[in-house]
């Protein structure tokens, strides 16, 4: 019977101490701990019944009494190797809480720790629930680290450049302004941005997968870029708009590399600056159009040029200057009809008309490349857009009135439909009207 209750663990149905040490000798092929490792204890406790080594401890421990004393009697005869082996894994046991308390469980063994009943077993020797939510704090912490590493490291660790006759080390993207004709120029080569080695020791030390170091160990352990500009790089890295005109930029003027920690620092803040640099650019409204409109092209979302920013908050008025652009954009095409299209209708004073197709003329379209917001708001064009003309994307009106006026201009500037119309009179009007109503009522079904 004393067998039977040591097999499933129920040591609290068993009368005396010495009995439950001479079932647990005749047991033999219990695994008891011979290493204070978390892993090891998850395996013993999985051959196990549940709560084994929990109604163990707390039988031999009893109230007021030390596992030593209540094992001290029964060190020799029939139950001394028991005994030993009884004491040594109870102090094993302690060891392993100790190494959880103190964050001095190898990485590697983080998994075994999130075993539902390898906690219970250490909650009942001790670890405390404040304790468990800090250490899992760190672990989620670590496994975030890596992560934000991980992803750095894969984006940026290489590029690809270009080996040119003139300019020696390009980008194989090559710059808006360069001749497209250049990249036929050289021939790629690959270079290794970030130092190999440093990273990928780092991402292997903090890997809890495969890491031998403890969790203490690896949470000091120096990263190979500071957590600010880190998180700043992951947070820009899917900016097509950042990787063309800022990070290429850069790797294309750099003269050494890899990048060690302390280099690759410096020039992850010189990125930086260039973004805040860009970004102001755009506020201010001295970008040229032929930028401003790959900028918006490559980056649609002004905030992600506005406000992703390492050394400053935001950066005001990148918005607004989308928004002016894109109008600008869209009048260029669409002012030049409306202003023509106006030209055919009875004004009173044609001069404000004829001086606006000749503004429109001369900066929308000639000289559209090289001219910038800032230009256009002295000339007023911006007052102009925005107050009188009130183009707003989320009001159309004024759009949908201009494009229907503008449609009534051929290429050539000639408007047939509303020449037509002007050599109409009144009754002809009239009669062309009745004409469209009949016609609709017959459309719909109106007899």
């Amino acid at each position: 019977m004393t067998v039977d209750h040591v097999k499933s663990g129920s040591f609290q149905d068993i009368p005396t101490t010495k009995l439950i040490m001479l079932g647990l000798a005749e047991k033999k092929d219990i695994p008891f701990l011979e290493r204070a490792k978390v892993m090891d204890l998850q395996k013993a406790m999985s051959r196990l019944p549940r709560k084994f080594f929990n109604n163990l401890h707390a039988t031999v421990k009893k109230s007021g009494t030390s596992v030593e004393k209540t094992l001290k009697p029964y060190r020799k005869g029939a139950t001394k190797a028991i005994v030993e082996q009884l004491e040594n894994h109870f102090d094993l046991l302690e060891e392993i809480l100790n190494r959880v308390r103190n964050r001095r469980v190898p990485l590697i063994e983080l998994a075994s720790l999130q075993d539902p009943q390898v906690l219970d077993c250490l909650k009942s020797f001790g670890l405390s629930d404040r304790t468990l939510a800090e250490l899992r704090q760190e672990i989620e912490e670590l496994r975030e680290r890596h992560n934000l590493y991980a992803s750095l490291y894969s984006r940026f660790s290489r590029s690809e450049v270009m080996i040119n006759r003139q300019d020696g080390l390009r980008e194989e993207e090559n710059d808006l302004e360069e001749d497209d004709n250049d990249e036929n120029d050289g021939k790629p080569e690959t270079h290794h941005i970030l130092d190999t080695k440093e990273w990928e020791s780092y991402l292997k030390d903090i890997d809890s997968g495969r890491s031998i170091l403890t969790l203490q160990d690896a949470m000091n352990l120096e990263v190979p870029l500071q957590s600010p500009s880190a998180v700043w790089l992951f947070q820009i890295k899917e900016s097509d708009l950042f990787m063309e005109k800022i990070w290429h930029l850069m790797v294309k003027s750099a003269q050494t590399f890899p990048l060690c920690r302390k280099d690759l620092q410096i020039f992850v803040s010189q990125c930086a600056t260039e973004w805040v640099r860009l970004a102001r650019s755009v506020a201010f409204g001295s970008t040229s159009f032929i930028l401003m409109g790959e900028i918006v092209r490559l980056q649609a979302d002004p905030n992600v040029l506005s406000k992703r920013h390492l050394q400053i908050h935001s950066v005001e008025g990148v918005a607004t200057a989308y928004r002016n652009f894109k109008n600008l954009q869209e009048l260029r095409h669409l002012i030049g009809p409306f202003v023509a299209a106006l030209r055919f209708f009875t004004i009173l004073e044609r001069g404000p008309i004829d001086a606006l197709h000749n503004f429109v003329k001369t900066n929308l379209l000639k000289n559209w490349d090289t001219t910038t917001l800032a230009q256009m708001a002295e000339t007023g064009i911006l007052r102009v857009v925005n107050e009188d003309l009130n183009i707003d994307p989320e009001r159309p009106e004024t759009r949908n009135a201009m494009q229907f006026i503008s449609s009534l201009v051929t290429d050539e500037n000639r408007s047939p439909l509303i020449e037509w119309l002007r050599e109409k009179t009144e009754k002809d009007m009239e009669a062309m009207g009745k004409i469209l109503q009949g016609t609709l009522l017959v459309a719909y079904g109106n007899f």
